[in-house]
This record gives C-alpha cells, structure tokens and sequence, in this order.
C-alpha cells in the first residue's frame, strides 16, 4: 500500500482496506511517499511531521502493527542540498533506530527502482570529486574550453574497469548511483554516469549527452549479437569549430586494466562513420529522457532547424510502435546515417590539448607528460582507423599526426 505524505485525505481507507485483507500476523505494510514535484510546501517533510503521521495511525489502530517504509519521491535528479540533507538524515537515522528500515530516494516515474538515502549522499560525494577535477582545471586553465572539460570527464568515467553482476542483479552495476558506490559496472552504467556528470557540468545549449539503446549486429554472420547502452553527444565547441551530434561509447573506451594505455576510438565518432565500423553495425533503439528532435533543435541555428523541419516534421511523442521505422522520425535518420547537416568533425589539436591537460592533472611534466599524449593519439588513431572507415574525420587524424611528424624532423 501506497500513500502520498503529500494527500493523506485516503490514508484511513486505505490502511482499513489493508487490515480487513490482512490474513497472517505479520506486521502490515505501509508505505508512505512524499513526491517533492506534487507538494507547494516544500518543506513539510520533515521528521516532526512524519512522526506525527506515524504516530496518527497507531493510536487509530492499537491492535495492529505496522511496518512502515518511507521514500522521498526527486523530481528530475538525485541532487541533495545541505539543508535537505540535514532533514532527509534525522528521517532514515529515526527510521534506522525504531523500524529498522532505511529512507529511500527514487526519482519520480522510475517506479522500479529505489536506492538508500545514505547510498545516494555518498554518490553525490563522488561525483562531486570528479566535478572538482574540471573545476580545477578551469582555474588551472583559463582558456579552457568545452570539449577540454568534457574530456576530463571521459576520463573518469572511461577509468571505471568493466566488471558485471549475474544477470540476475545487472542494476546494481548500470546505474550512476550504484556504480560510484561499487566496483560493479556494466554499459548501462557508463552511459547513465556519463550523462549525469555532463549534466550537472553544461548548459544543455553548449553539451547534451543522451543515454542510448543500440542493437550490436555481427557484420561477417549478419546476427544480432546484443543490446547494448552507449551514448549520442550534441556538442558546441568555439575553440575548435565543434557544433555537432556525435556517437559516443565510454564502455568500449574504458580501460581492461590501470596500467593500460587508453585508446579514444569510440569518443565522439560522426554519425556517418558508424556503418564502416569492421566487425559490427549498430541500430538505434532508444535515447531516453530527452526528445531527439528537441535537442537538436537546441544546438542548431533557427535557419538550419527550419530546413531540419521541412525535412523531417518534429514528431513528440514515442509512444507509436513504428516510430524508429517512421521516415518522418530523427530515429530514422540517424539509423540511416543521414547527415542532418552535421558535417562537424573533432579536429586532432583538441584532443592533444585535451590529453595535456589530463596528463597534467596527473602530475605528469615535459618527456613523462609528452609521452602520455603521444602515446594515446597514436592509440586512439591506430584502433579508429582499424575500427572504421577513414572519412574526414580519421582522415584529419592520421594527416594532422603526419604533419606533426614532418615538421618535428625538419626541426631536427
């Protein structure tokens, strides 16, 4: 039984209803919520008032025991302000002590999925120290720009070794809060600490990074080999002229072991690039919680947005079975590798200043710190061009390299 702390005008029918079903003696369950995006008194959840509830129904129901569990419905995200805090804690520490229960946090319509007040307060943490990195940085590095900052963030997240559950207990490695929390994660876990660090870092209109369902198929077998959660990145960039939709995969990126040297073949790899991928092809299923056709609407000047729209007519809603099959969809045209207009690439120069200020951040200085970069362009330049087809793209890779080596030995 469930019962909104928000409106308890059906609190006596409903635990009425629970007893008269009641059939063995153990204590009955209640469950209470407070969904902080249906109350207009955003401070009414507190433990005095959540005592005097508790204490309301056991004097109404003397012969009964109870056992009550609270959850705290967020409205959009797990972030906890200090003061909430404080008053979130008092609640799980009297819950703790008197029912031996936990409070439990759990975002609005992700019903399936709760997580303990102390697990989330310790994520926060976590992430909160990944954050600090790029705001070091940004005061380390005052030029600093977006792409910079996005890629101190790949690198935590790609730092994480791939490690699942059983297939029976996989959410306990593909959500953000559980995974900074583990030694636990799965792809699903990279996409969703992906998207929650680059959230809380950007403005939606300079960096988006959407969470994503693909379908992974064997190229020299022509099967489907498994689902599989990745990421699509919409990025601004005026340093290095970057205004694009890009193809993003932390999971494949990351690292097997601490000692290996990191390779950057699936970071921000154009859309047109995937299809001459070598073993695999991949179909977009889904890109959850934000419409398609709205963020690209957000990154994309109006005349090029109008031209988008005679093109493809903004469809808002998912709910039709066909949709990723509908040719009027952005779903459809991003599986069809269309271009949309996107004809940005991420130049070579941006990922080398990238990698330096990475390297250091390590601690890294002059040979030891050139040694890093070197290292991880020629890397991530050897697997792109075996992974895919060498388009613009890998073409400004593997020319810029080239040109970086000529120049070096006519210096010499």
């Amino acid at each position: 039984m469930i019962v909104l702390l928000n409106d308890l005008s059906n609190l006596k029918k409903n635990i009425e209803r629970e007893i008269a079903n009641h059939k063995d003696n153990q204590p009955i369950n209640i469950s209470l919520e407070f969904n902080e995006n249906k109350s207009t008194k955003k401070d009414n959840f507190n433990l005095i008032n959540l005592k005097k509830v508790i204490a309301k129904i056991q004097k109404d129901y003397p012969n009964n025991e109870f056992k009550f569990e609270i959850t705290y419905v967020k409205h959009n995200d797990f972030s906890i302000d200090s003061d909430k805090c404080k008053r979130l804690e008092e609640i799980n520490n009297f819950l703790i002590d008197n029912y031996k229960s936990e409070l439990l946090i759990r975002r609005d319509k992700e019903l399936d999925r709760s997580f303990p007040f102390q697990s989330v307060i310790n994520a926060n943490r976590q992430i909160e120290k990944i954050i600090n990195k790029v705001n070091k940085a940004k005061n380390d590095n005052p030029d600093i720009s977006t792409f910079e900052q996005f890629m101190i963030i790949y690198e935590e997240v790609t730092d994480f070794i791939y490690k699942e559950e059983e297939r029976y207990d996989q959410l306990n490695a593909s959500h953000w809060i559980s995974v900074v929390n583990s030694d636990k994660i799965v792809c699903t876990g990279y996409a969703s600490l992906m998207q929650e660090l680059t959230k809380r870092v950007f403005k939606e209109n300079e960096l988006l990074v959407l969470e994503n369902d693909v379908d992974v198929f064997d190229k020299s077998r022509d099967e489907l080999v498994s689902a599989h959660s990745n990421n699509i990145i919409f990025i601004k960039d005026k340093k290095y002229n970057i205004n694009g939709l890009f193809y993003l995969d932390p999971c494949w990126d990351s690292i097997e072991n601490k000692d290996e040297v990191k390779s950057y073949s699936y970071c921000c790899i154009p859309l047109g690039d995937i299809p001459h991928h070598k073993f695999f092809y991949f179909h977009f299923r889904n890109v959850y919680q934000y419409n398609l056709e709205e963020s690209y609407d957000k990154f994309f000047d109006i005349n090029k947005s109008k031209r988008i729209a005679k093109k493809i007519p903004l469809i808002k809603e998912f709910i039709r079975e066909d949709y990723l099959e509908d040719k009027n969809s952005l779903h459809y045209y991003i599986n069809n590798y269309e271009s949309l207009d996107n004809k940005s690439i991420v130049p070579i120069n941006a990922y080398i200043n990238a990698f330096k200020i990475i390297g250091k951040q390590k601690g890294l200085k002059d040979e030891e710190l050139s040694k890093f970069v070197k290292e991880r362009i020629e890397k991530s330049i050897a697997k792109t061009s075996y992974y895919f087809y060498t388009d613009k793209c890998n073409a400004s890779l593997v020319n810029q390299s080239n040109s970086s080596k000529q120049s070096k030995t006519m210096k010499r």
